[in-house]
């Protein structure tokens, strides 16, 4: 899967000195580097017990994402495993329709 140039990605802060989110920063992208206390609380369809004790949500990937793009966003792609098994991501999308055609474009 591609990535538009200028996407914004948001991730777990703890992850933002990781290589691919440097590799992700040089690409061109935005990242949105979200403490464990913003994501606590966020209801998501995949369900990690591991994760769920350690920061209060059931998947980090999901989580970020839909704190990345506000209140009522939903998830178009829930958490997605890479081939090596090291890195998880969500796609979602904003509330409002006309957010939502500008995050799609």
């Amino acid at each position: 899967m591609q990535i538009p140039p200028g996407t914004a990605i948001a991730l777990p802060a703890f992850r933002a000195s990781h290589r691919v989110a440097d590799w992700l920063w040089r690409a061109g992208h935005a990242l949105i580097a979200l403490h464990p206390v913003q994501l606590k609380g966020v209801v998501t369809p995949s369900q990690s017990d591991r994760i769920l004790a350690l920061y209060g949500t059931g998947c980090l990937a999901e989580a970020c994402a839909l704190c990345a793009c506000g209140p009522g966003a939903e998830l178009a792609i829930t958490r997605r495993l890479s081939p090596e098994g090291h890195i998880t991501a969500a796609l979602a999308v904003p509330h409002h329709p006309k957010d939502r055609q500008e995050a799609m474009a």
